[in-house]
């Protein structure tokens, strides 16, 4: 599946993405359509707006507890906690890499330094 710029235009709006994010939950049921629906949101993740990398990021995490996947979503995180020098921004991401903590504690350990250096920056 291929995004094209206008998918992130629309993706920018936070109803749209929350009425596909319900989408995606009832679609979940069907592996083939968990397949499809993760697919489309990867690509999202290196959007060049970053609501729309957090929201593809959220989305995916609650499409998939894949590693893989939540390491996507995780290293997107942290990419936004470097980028952006707002500290409400930051302390929104850091809420959301708690989360992930709690869930997979694991795979949050191998991305400490990566969560550390965005931190210091």
């Amino acid at each position: 599946v291929t995004i094209s710029p206008i998918s992130d235009l629309i993706l920018s709006f936070p109803h749209f993405i929350h009425q596909y994010r319900q989408f995606c939950v009832l679609l979940t049921s069907d592996l083939q359509n968990l397949v499809e629906n993760v697919r489309t949101v990867i690509p999202l993740l290196s959007s060049n707006n970053p609501a729309v990398q957090y929201e593809a990021a959220g989305a995916l995490l609650g499409l998939s507890h894949a590693p893989a996947a939540v390491r996507a979503a995780t290293t997107t995180y942290i990419q936004l906690l470097c980028n952006h020098s707002d500290n409400n921004v930051k302390l929104i991401v850091l809420d959301r890499l708690v989360l992930v903590k709690n869930q997979h504690p694991k795979i949050m350990q191998e991305l400490l330094m990566d969560i550390l250096r965005a931190l210091a920056a």
